[in-house]
């Protein structure tokens, strides 16, 4: 599912990867450590991208994204089904800065709150605001907040004619994902804090 996105704006071009992995797959991954190992700690907490939207093509299924750099990992949920508790584990890590776009939106989707990933630490609009020390943030688009932040004033999504119909949606929701990850990062390097 979803594939290659070249993510192109006036400041860089990037490649970006949708990959999809089976829940299971997944969640031996998390409790391996493999992703960011038990009792590692670092200087700045890493930065992952986190999403949730209904499949383009089937209501009953979630989808949750996850940007690790140019990489995003793509999980399927049946709605209203439980996390498995190694992914639970991920996703409670205090050790890693999750953050997304539109968080107050996707309630209803995805228990955010319950997981501890509220719209204050996790949403990037809300994260500008305390930043930037300006509420208007909380509000903004997220073009809006990337041209603030990191100088964009255009972009464009380029991918494969013969894969865009089918994953139109998600190769979208992959480069926003990648563009509020970033924006986090820029936030969080500039202000010099976690």
């Amino acid at each position: 599912m979803a594939g290659t996105v070249y993510l192109r704006t006036n400041c860089f071009e990037v490649k970006l990867e949708g990959i999809t992995f089976k829940t299971k797959d997944f969640e031996s991954l998390c409790m391996m450590d493999f992703l960011f190992p038990d009792g590692k700690i670092w200087a700045s907490p890493p930065v992952v991208g986190l999403n949730v939207m209904p499949h383009p093509r089937d209501p009953f299924i979630l989808l949750m994204l996850l940007c690790f750099g140019v990489g995003c990992v793509i999980l399927r949920f049946h709605t209203g089904e439980p996390l498995p508790a190694p992914i639970r584990k991920f996703l409670t890590d205090e050790r890693i800065h999750f953050v997304g776009f539109g968080i107050p939106e996707k309630k209803d989707l995805f228990p955010f709150e319950e997981l501890g990933l509220t719209k204050s630490k996790v949403d990037v609009g809300y994260l500008a605001a305390k930043i930037l020390k300006d509420s208007k943030y909380k509000r903004w688009e997220l073009a809006e907040l990337a041209r603030k932040v990191l100088g964009i004033k255009r972009m464009i999504g380029l991918t494969e004619a013969s894969s865009f119909e089918r994953h139109e949606q998600i190769k979208c929701a992959i480069c926003q994902l990648f563009i509020t990850s970033t924006i986090a990062m820029g936030l969080i390097a500039d202000s010099g804090t976690d």
